[in-house]
């Protein structure tokens, strides 16, 4: 009877390899769905004693109910990120071969183009494991973009990638057509009201529009728009004024005084953006027949530069393209002082019979 002893102690130590095999668990969530793009995390429950050092592991997805899985036939995703909750810690290969729970983040391919059901799994390599099956259904998310702007101009004074508006004005951006619903946001916050697949746009802001189609949502890519405002500045040119005079008591300079015998040149802005320009027209304070002020265009005067000694109050319209965006100048007056007639005239002294030089 003693090999009958020695067959059941064989087979009571040999008991654990075939009663207990190695597992390779996915946790099933509850009306699973998800959409194209959509990051997925899987829970996974590697069994006792976990994977090898050597050991990848396959995230194969492929559309209908399925039971079982071949490499050929499906889509393999990439695991993105890892999290193990058991055991700890965190952030060595063991994460991803020690037996506990682990968390793993696959995204759900774009290239899906039809609604359906799909089947996942996961295989591991060393040991070879496959995972139970767990049901989803994948919708195919739409494109969403801000695909046309009206009014406005490319922003090039900026030096960023936005669009820009002259002050005062509007724009209008518009969505990709056709689709359930909108919601159109600026800086993150929602434009309340904006639900059309276009929007006015009245000031400077980072817009963006969320797109829905079926179960999916969508965010575009943000498009800046910002108010340009050019500011109109006028400066004179000193050099080889010998009368002129200052008259102004603070930094800016908007009362000139010299003698008529000499000329003033006005300088208007110009922009150093590469691509930019400056149209001028200078402006001279009139009175109507009313004795109304207005300010009248003096013609010619459409360089950066204008040359005058005449009195009288001056400003400068600028146009700044592209865009066109006007602006107007502060006035500067100019004060032109005569110079009386001189001349000499020869008087006689009293004991003098004539006068002479």
């Amino acid at each position: 009877m003693s090999w009958i002893r020695r067959i059941s102690l064989a087979l009571l130590l040999a008991a654990p390899s075939f009663l207990g095999a190695q597992t390779l668990d996915l946790v099933q969530a509850p009306n699973l769905s998800k959409c194209t793009g959509d990051s997925l995390r899987l829970t996974m429950t590697i069994g006792a004693p976990g994977m090898t050092a050597t050991n990848d592991f396959y995230v194969l997805l492929a559309p209908g109910m399925k039971s079982a899985f071949t490499q050929a036939n499906s889509d393999t995703l990439e695991i993105v990120k890892w999290q193990s909750i058991t055991p700890a810690p965190t952030g060595t290969i063991a994460d991803t071969i020690s037996a506990g729970v682990k968390y793993a983040w696959v995204v759900v391919p774009v290239t899906i183009t039809t609604n359906n059901f799909y089947g996942l799994a996961v295989r591991s390599t060393s040991p070879v494991l496959w995972s139970d099956t767990i049901q989803m259904t994948v919708n195919v998310a739409p494109t969403v973009e801000i695909d046309s702007i009206v009014g406005g101009f490319e922003n090039l004074y900026s030096g960023a990638p936005d669009w820009g508006m002259c002050e005062g004005d509007t724009v209008v951006i518009y969505a990709t057509k056709g689709l359930d619903s909108y919601e159109w946001t600026n800086g993150g916050s929602v434009i309340t009201g904006a639900t059309a697949d276009s929007l006015i746009v009245f000031a400077s802001g980072v817009y963006a529009v969320t797109g829905s189609s079926g179960n999916c949502d969508v965010m575009s890519a943000d498009t800046t728009i910002n108010v340009y405002a050019p500011q109109t500045t006028i400066t004179h040119i000193p050099a080889g004024m010998f009368t002129l005079n200052v008259l102004d008591k603070d930094s800016q300079v908007d009362s000139l005084a010299f003698c008529e015998t000499e000329s003033i040149t006005l300088r208007g802005p110009v922009s150093f953006a590469p691509g930019t320009s400056v149209d001028y027209q200078w402006l001279k304070d009139s009175v109507d027949q009313f004795g109304q002020k207005l300010k009248v265009t003096i013609n010619g005067a459409t360089n950066r530069d204008y040359i005058t000694n005449q009195s009288g109050l001056y400003s400068l319209v600028t146009y700044w393209f592209p865009g066109g965006c006007p602006d107007t100048s502060y006035s500067v007056e100019l004060f032109v002082d005569t110079v009386p007639d001189t001349f000499i005239e020869n008087i006689q002294w009293a004991w003098q019979s004539a006068a002479s030089l």
